[in-house]
Parts: structure tokens; sequence; C-alpha cells
């Protein structure tokens, strides 16, 4: 898989105020098929995983989210 899709499509769920469907990534990427950015959503959340992170990326009303892990959230809720 292509490094530079799996940077775009994170950039885009970190701007993004919404969960994002797979199809709302592919009208930004119109070139890019949906099993490719299947695959890259796939490889940033097995990442994500592995790097034992503070957020996690998640499957949230049909569309795809990063989020806080519950054990960071009273302090960014004190923000």
């Amino acid at each position: 898989m292509e490094k530079q899709l799996k940077l775009i499509i994170e950039s885009l769920l970190f701007a993004a105020d919404k969960p994002l469907r797979v199809r709302d990534i592919q009208v930004c990427l119109p070139e890019t098929g949906l099993p490719e950015i299947e695959e890259a959503l796939e490889t940033l959340r097995h990442e994500y995983d592995t790097m034992d992170r503070s957020f996690a990326l998640k499957k949230v009303a049909e569309g795809y989210q990063i989020r806080t892990k519950p054990d960071y959230a009273p302090h960014v809720l004190r923000m």
C-alpha cells in the first residue's frame, strides 16, 4: 500500500469534525478505489493499536474517526 495514501487519509480523519465514511474519503481521492481506502484504514487502525498511542481509529456511525482512548478522557474533559 502506498504510504502517501495512508498519510492523506490520516490527515482527512484528523481534520474532520465528524466520522468519515469510506465514500466521503473517496470524494477527496477520486482516483483511489474503495478497497484501497479500506485497506489503508485497516493499516492505520493496526498501526495505532501496536504503537500504544493515546488515540485509536474507531468505526463510528458508518464511518471512521480518530478518538481519544477512554483512559485519557478525564484529561481531555478538563480542557
